[in-house]
C-alpha cells in the first residue's frame, strides 16, 4: 500500500467504520509478507546451489530431458522401452481378427535382453535422481531454505486472504469510500483485473455519496449485488405470491426507468439514483437491525395496485 492511504490512526477517526480494520489488518499481512520474502532472498543469495527450484538432467537414446519430478521424469522414459506399445499391438491384431476376420501378419519377438537393459538403464537414472534430489533437499534443509518458503507460502495465503477481505468490506464513512477507492486503483495497478474490484468501487461511491445525489450505473449496482450475502432467513409466505412480486417489481422497475431516464427508453432501467429515502429505507443506519425481508410487503403492494391473481395460481 501507498504511504498515502488513509487510515483511522493517521486522520483521527474513530475506528468504528470497518474499512479502517480491514486496511490495517491487510498492512499487517502485507509487512509480514514482505518480511518472509526478504528473509528467503536473502537465504537464497547466500546458497546458490538451491536457490533455484531443483531441476535434473536425463539422457537415453541420444535425447536428454530436464525434469523437477520424478513422475515426470518416469513418463518421459516409458516410450524407450524395446517393447513399449506392444500389448497395444496384440491387442489390436485379437480384436481386427475376432470382429473382421483380418489376421494381421506375427510380430517378431522383442529380444529380452534388450528389455532387461532398458529396466537397468531406467532404474540407475531413477538412482540418480533420488539421490541428487535428497542432496538438493538435504542442502536445502540445512541452509533454513525449506523452512524459509513454506513460511512465505503461510504468509502469502495471509495476505491475499486480508486483500480480499478489504474489497468486500463496506466503508460506512465519506473517508472510508475515499481509501477505499485508493486501495482498488492500486490493487489494480499490481493485478490486471478482479471481479470484486467493481462491487468495491459502489460501495465506496454510497460511502462517498453522503449529503450529495448521485446516479449509479445498474450494470455497476448489479456487479455490486454478486457481492451481497446470502439472506438465509426465510418466511412462510406462498412463493406463488412472492414470486408475482418479484415479476411485478421487475417490470415496474423498467417502466419507471423508461419514464424517468433523461434519454428515453434507450436507456431503459440503465440508472438508479440513491441517497434519498428509498435508498435509506433499504440500507438504514449503521448497526440498526435488518430490515424485514422485502417477501413480507409483496401482498400489501399487489393488492395497493389491484393484484390478487395469485390467490388463484396459489390454488392450482
Amino acid at each position: 500500500m501507498s504511504k498515502k492511504t488513509i487510515s483511522a490512526s493517521a486522520t483521527g477517526l474513530p475506528a468504528s467504520d470497518p474499512i479502517f480494520k480491514a486496511l490495517d489488518k491487510f498492512r499487517r499481512a502485507k509487512a509480514s509478507y514482505d518480511e518472509a520474502e526478504k528473509a528467503r532472498k536473502e537465504i537464497e543469495s547466500a546458497n546458490t546451489k538451491v536457490a533455484f527450484p531443483f531441476k535434473f538432467r536425463a539422457t537415453m537414446g541420444g535425447e536428454t530431458k530436464v525434469v523437477s519430478f520424478r513422475t515426470e521424469l518416469t513418463e518421459w522414459l516409458k516410450p524407450f522401452a524395446p517393447d513399449y506399445g506392444e500389448a497395444g499391438v496384440r491387442e489390436i491384431a485379437v480384436l481386427a481378427e475376432k470382429f473382421y476376420g483380418v489376421k494381421l501378419p506375427a510380430r517378431p519377438a522383442v529380444d529380452p535382453e534388450k528389455v532387461e537393459k532398458w529396466k537397468a538403464d531406467i532404474a540407475a537414472i531413477l538412482a540418480a535422481f533420488d539421490q541428487a534430489k535428497k542432496e538438493y533437499d538435504d542442502a536445502s534443509k540445512a541452509a533454513g531454505l525449506d523452512a524459509a518458503r513454506k513460511h512465505v507460502d503461510r504468509a502469502w495465503t495471509a495476505f491475499d486472504k486480508a486483500e480480499a477481505a478489504v474489497l468486500k468490506t463496506r466503508p460506512t464513512t465519506p473517508a472510508g469510500g475515499v481509501a477505499l477507492v485508493q486501495f482498488c486503483a492500486e490493487y489494480l495497478a499490481r493485478y490486471d483485473a478482479c471481479d470484486d474490484v467493481a462491487a468495491a468501487l459502489v460501495n465506496a461511491m454510497i460511502a462517498l455519496s453522503s449529503g450529495a445525489e448521485i446516479i449509479i450505473s445498474q450494470r455497476l449496482a448489479s456487479a455490486y449485488a454478486h457481492g451481497w450475502m446470502e439472506n438465509k432467513a426465510k418466511t412462510d409466505l406462498p412463493r406463488e405470491l412472492v414470486e408475482s412480486y418479484h415479476t411485478w417489481l421487475f417490470h415496474e422497475f423498467r417502466a419507471l426507468g423508461d419514464e424517468l431516464s433523461p434519454e428515453g427508453r434507450n436507456r431503459r432501467g440503465d440508472f438508479v439514483w440513491v441517497n434519498n429515502a428509498g435508498d435509506r429505507f433499504h440500507w438504514g443506519t449503521y448497526g440498526e437491525p435488518p430490515r424485514p425481508l422485502p417477501s413480507t410487503r409483496a401482498a400489501a403492494v399487489l393488492a395497493a395496485v389491484g393484484i390478487e391473481d395469485w390467490k388463484r395460481e396459489a390454488g392450482k
